[in-house]
């Protein structure tokens, strides 16, 4: 028996066969207004690919015979004071001489010759967002050679306009060439790749 109170909310009109349908319609639009709740946020970092390939006749001593470089990496959140910087500052003491501006500071030695794929994450948001990558090369002869360059990172356009749940926002990888030879740094190719 159905208590008086509940009869007038619920008419006895409604047939089974209503509610059910009523039941099926709702259960198909519940997943779809949850998904309406959710977002596709971008990723907060940015794949990066660094290729470097090193002159077999690189840094010459003072017999003309090659010999290793020191390499330093730099993430970047301007390049005003790496580009005001000298060697040692730089190579020495990164973080004093950048301050805020620098992110993050790797140093490497590469052999004459030699071909090195760096392959990590840069952050691209909040704070900590790297906007280019510098590079310093330690050849014998500064004067006479590119020793510093500053590399502008492409702006990321992910976002979360295009993307619907639960797929996550396709991730480019940033990929710079550059050759160390006997006139200095050189970037060959900065390039997205989808």
């Amino acid at each position: 028996m159905i208590p008086m109170q509940w009869r007038a909310q619920f008419p006895a009109t409604a047939s089974p066969l209503t509610l059910l349908m009523r039941l099926a319609l709702l259960t198909r639009l519940t997943p779809l207004l949850l998904t309406g709740c959710t977002t596709t946020h971008p990723p907060t970092d940015t794949p990066f690919t660094l290729s470097l390939d090193v002159s077999p006749t690189v840094n010459p001593d003072g017999l003309g015979r090659p010999a290793p470089i020191l390499v330093g990496i730099y993430d970047l959140k301007s390049t005003a004071a790496f580009t005001a910087s000298g060697f040692a500052p730089l190579q020495d003491h990164a973080k004093a001489s950048l301050g805020d501006d620098l992110v993050a500071f790797d140093q490497l030695i590469l052999r004459p010759g030699e071909q090195r794929t760096i392959e990590r994450s840069i952050e691209r948001s909040g704070d900590a967002r790297t906007r280019s990558l510098g590079i310093v090369a330690g050849y014998r002869e500064l004067n006479r050679h590119v020793w510093r360059v500053a590399i502008a990172l492409p702006v990321t356009d992910e976002s979360s306009v295009l993307s619907f749940w639960p797929f996550e926002a396709q991730r480019r990888v940033v990929r710079v060439q550059v050759k160390l030879d006997d006139s200095g740094i050189v970037v060959r190719t900065l390039n997205r790749n989808p």
